[in-house]
């Protein structure tokens, strides 16, 4: 794009709405429980810390029925992510992270423990207009991430019921758009993005996965600078899979996520997070995937 064509835009969103005071621009916290990683606009770069814990409710089959655990059958997954963003010039920001998986199975007699080191991800986002900084436009986020299969694939785990499984094995691409408007305290959200995994060979097959859908919707409240809550659901879904091109029905994949979260700043540099999420286990809202409960924690220490 040619400096012409930057000043043109920058003209009409000018045209389009008038900036808000300075104050409009403060940092939200209500924000900060929906992308952990984020970084507020007063901060240069952050590290942390999540912490995670579920168990599967039973499971959902390939036409949406949900079958709960059977006998003496269970699965408690944990997960500590390690999380570092930095911001590159004033509207970019780049993260990494790096998850560590504990899981424990059960079923027909047979208990096990595995995990290790999970796939690692590279995301990048742009806001290409912040929230309130223009009256009749709402926050705009540009974002794209990769994941690298770092992680132990499904094809190859070395235990009966894959508790040593800790990630998808193959590369995944994921492009979307954030969306956000505060309305005094309250903080509204919507995002969607679109995930590719590349074919791969798994043994003498060819696999190959639909692209994965997702969509989010939160509802944020700061009660003060320090203080956050945020109510979100998230809803993913992914067609049919595909072996040696032929398309394996039934295959495809969907799950709804509520999430209830919170953030509470300690001071300038650092916060904690808190949260609990559940996908519901009734017929209809999921397919081929184990529905969980849980918890999760983060503690953020920020470079301003």
């Amino acid at each position: 794009m040619t400096l012409k064509r930057v000043a043109s835009l920058g003209a009409l969103l000018a045209g389009l709405g008038h900036a808000d005071p300075a104050r409009a621009q403060a940092c939200c916290s209500a924000a900060a429980p929906i992308a952990p990683g984020r970084l507020a606009l007063h901060e240069r770069a952050l590290v942390g810390v999540q912490l995670g814990g579920s168990v599967g409710l039973g499971s959902f089959d390939g036409r949406s029925r949900f079958y709960g655990n059977d006998g003496d059958a269970y699965q408690i997954d944990t997960q500590t992510t390690l999380l570092g963003t930095v911001r590159v010039v004033p509207r970019l920001q780049v993260g990494l992270s790096a998850p560590l998986w504990l899981s424990f199975r059960g079923a027909d007699g047979v208990s096990e423990v595995g995990g290790g080191l999970g796939d690692l991800g590279f995301v990048v986002r742009y806001d290409l207009l912040r929230n309130r900084e223009y009256r009749r436009w709402p926050g705009i986020g540009l974002l794209a991430s990769v994941s690298a299969p770092t992680g132990r694939a499904p094809e190859v785990s070395e235990t009966a019921l894959g508790s040593d499984v800790t990630g998808i094995g193959a590369f995944q691409a994921s492009l979307g758009l954030w969306l956000e408007r505060s309305f005094g305290p309250w903080l509204v959200t919507a995002a969607g993005w679109v995930a590719f995994r590349p074919a791969r060979q798994v043994g003498p097959v060819e696999l190959a996965l639909a692209p994965e859908g997702s969509v989010l919707l939160a509802l944020g409240h700061s009660f003060s600078e320090a203080l956050g809550l945020s109510l979100s659901g998230t809803y993913s879904f992914e067609g049919d899979a595909q072996v040696d091109g032929a398309v394996v029905t039934s295959s495809a994949r969907r799950k709804l996520r509520l999430s209830f979260s919170g953030s509470q700043a300690l001071h300038d540099e650092a916060r904690v997070l808190f949260g609990v999420f559940l996908d519901p286990p009734l017929r209809g809202l999921g397919q081929n995937h184990i529905p969980q409960a849980g918890v999760h924690g983060a503690f953020l220490w920020s470079f301003l």
